[in-house]
């Protein structure tokens, strides 16, 4: 009932904030904003087949939830050729998304409630046609479309809000891959089944990243040579982190039987579990964590033989840059999160299935079982798929 009551709530303001510009604001919209706005975007024509102008693509969740949104904005780019396609996405991600030519602009969330008024302002100047809202957990998305007045909102049918969506996608299944979720939110809008060539996802670098990154390297590493091993042992939650000691004996085997050269990454909040396992190490891998910024790191695991990592960010970086990825799954399901079934890329995931897996809350886990049943011998097993002995 509260929540019905919420949404009969939400209209009616829109209502009124629809009549309000319509009446007042709307003609007397100053030439100066007019400017601005057409500064930023040159008005498309109209799309041939299905009437869209401008579409806004919606992602303001985490860094991996972005990353798994790029095979859908690519998918309306290639089924939408002649609309406008913008992205709006968290302040966090934008690195991952700068270079995408996909998209003719990029708005930026910064978090509830900050800065959302202006934000809406804003939207409101490019008239869009559509949006889709490709993730499923923040019900602040639907209300800022609405208020934005978009008039065809594709987005979870689950939320909150959901009374407010004109296209509610339904919940996808434990084994629908998010892939393919966002790339059935995009379908939405068209009347007919979507054209779909890749399931990739995409990460594009920049040069200067790149250049940054090769002076790095050489200035550690010099003249040695091997495959490079990217190791990130971090994760959103504790349920996902593998033992510590285990990931330093991994580093000493990579080094000693494959001639590896490895390089440990992850976030500035993981810097100082990634101390705790060098000291661990009888080798000297090279410690990253929290150095470098997204499109760097990205441009690291581009260099990378092969990345050994947790259910995390740098996993679904690695995979949008083309990298082989052994990921180390704990609570989650890989057959949703995971490395693609129709990736380009040949990859590794390894779990386990304990019995108290199906009744698990991902947040606590005493032993943290799931992690702690994969082996380092199940890991180096996996690695010489990719690279070889020395």
């Amino acid at each position: 009932m509260i929540v019905k009551l919420l949404n009969f709530i939400l209209r009616s303001i829109i209502w009124v904030d629809q009549y309000r510009y319509r009446t007042f604001w709307g003609p007397r919209l100053g030439t100066k904003s007019k400017r601005r706005a057409e500064q930023r975007v040159q008005v498309g024509e109209e799309s041939a087949d299905r009437g869209l102008r401008r579409i806004l693509l919606v992602s303001t969740t985490a860094v991996g939830d972005t990353l798994l949104s790029t095979p859908a904005i690519r998918a309306a780019r290639e089924n939408f050729p002649d609309a406008q396609l913008f992205l709006l996405c968290h302040e966090r991600s934008f690195d991952l998304v700068k270079y995408n030519p996909h998209l003719q602009g990029i708005f930026l969330y910064r978090g509830k409630s900050k800065g959302n008024l202006r934000l809406v302002r804003k939207l409101k100047r490019y008239s869009f046609d559509a949006s889709v809202i490709l993730h499923g957990n923040d019900p602040e998305a639907v209300a800022i479309c609405c208020f934005s007045r978009i008039p065809m909102i594709a987005g979870n049918a689950q939320s909150r809000l959901a009374l407010a969506l004109t296209h509610p996608i339904p919940k996808p299944s434990p084994h629908t891959h998010l892939i393919d979720h966002r790339i059935s939110a995009v379908s939405a809008l068209s009347p007919g089944s979507l054209k779909i060539k890749l399931y990739d996802m995409e990460l594009y670098v920049g040069d200067e990243e790149r250049r940054s990154i090769s002076s790095w390297l050489g200035r550690k590493w010099k003249n040695q040579s091997g495959p490079i091993v990217a190791l990130h042992p971090g994760g959103s939650i504790p349920t996902k982190h593998w033992r510590k000691e285990r990931w330093a004996l991994l580093a000493d085997c990579l080094a000693r039987d494959y001639g590896a050269r490895l390089v440990f990454i992850g976030g500035i909040k993981e810097r100082e579990m990634g101390e705790s396992i060098l000291a661990q190490c009888s080798g000297h891998p090279l410690n990253a964590i929290g150095e470098f910024k997204l499109l760097q790191t990205a441009a690291l695991l581009e260099r990378a033989a092969l990345c050994i990592t947790t259910d995390s960010g740098p996993m679904h970086i690695a995979l949008a840059v083309k990298t082989p990825v052994i990921a180390l799954f704990g609570p989650d399901r890989p057959q949703s999160s995971g490395p693609h079934p129709y990736t380009s890329v040949k990859n590794t995931v390894l779990e386990s299935n304990p019995p108290c897996k199906a009744t698990c809350d991902r947040r606590s886990c005493q032993d943290n079982i799931c992690m702690a049943e994969i082996s380092v011998a199940q890991v180096l097993a996996s690695v010489s798929v990719f690279i070889r002995k020395c």
